[in-house]
């Protein structure tokens, strides 16, 4: 009885190691996949933004008004957006991101809002953030119905391409102070609100 029991330990034993094992060689293989597919849709990206650039400027690159944005995705694949795309127009999109970004894994999504949109909302909120340090001053508006003050810091915005928004730090996000936002600096639907605890670090696009 005693044999049996240790032969079944062991055999457990073996079994469990094993597993273990192929867990791990399993992971190693997966992230190294996750790796080459993250290189290679930056060249795709890179080569992606390039042609926007040609068509326009390093600085002022021109974008298309039925392009949303592109991002990698956590796979490591490099997703572009349009603007309420249709299945017809994806056939003949893929064809094209493939020879522009030379890559042939190249996903294709459809979203709401330009790009277009949303980098003209973050232009407009950038300007304002940039003239209220230089004013230093935060943002004061007077509500004339309410009489009452609104005092609210714009900390910072990005464009969050992957989910077609544009983020917006202050250091109140009470409903007063979104509306003051909203009445003085931009209304668009697209936007979102976060709380600017501390002071996050500057970025032109998540």
């Amino acid at each position: 009885m005693k044999i049996t029991k240790k032969l079944i330990f062991g055999v457990l034993l073996c079994s469990l190691t094993f597993i273990c094992l192929s867990i791990s060689v399993y992971a190693e293989d997966f992230i190294a996949l996750i790796q080459k597919n993250n290189a290679e849709a930056t060249f795709g990206y890179t080569r992606w933004v390039e042609k926007f650039e040609k068509e326009g400027s390093y600085s002022k690159p021109v974008y298309p008004d039925e392009y949303g944005g592109s991002y990698i995705d956590d796979n490591g694949k490099l997703v572009v957006l349009y603007v309420n795309d249709d299945t017809t127009s994806k056939l003949t999109r893929k064809n094209d991101l493939c020879k522009a970004t030379g890559i042939q894994d190249v996903k294709i999504d459809s979203v709401e809002y330009s790009y277009n949109d949303l980098l003209n909302t973050s232009d407009i909120i950038g300007d304002f953030i940039l003239n209220q340090y230089e004013n230093q001053s935060t943002l004061k508006r007077l509500n004339e119905k309410e009489n009452t003050m609104i005092d609210v810091e714009v900390v910072q915005s990005a464009i969050d391409t992957k989910n077609n928004t544009v983020v917006v730090w202050m250091s109140d996000i009470s409903d007063e102070a979104i509306e003051a936002f909203r009445k003085n600096i931009s209304d668009e639907p697209y936007l979102t609100f976060k709380l600017a605890e501390g002071r996050p670090v500057l970025e032109a696009s998540l």
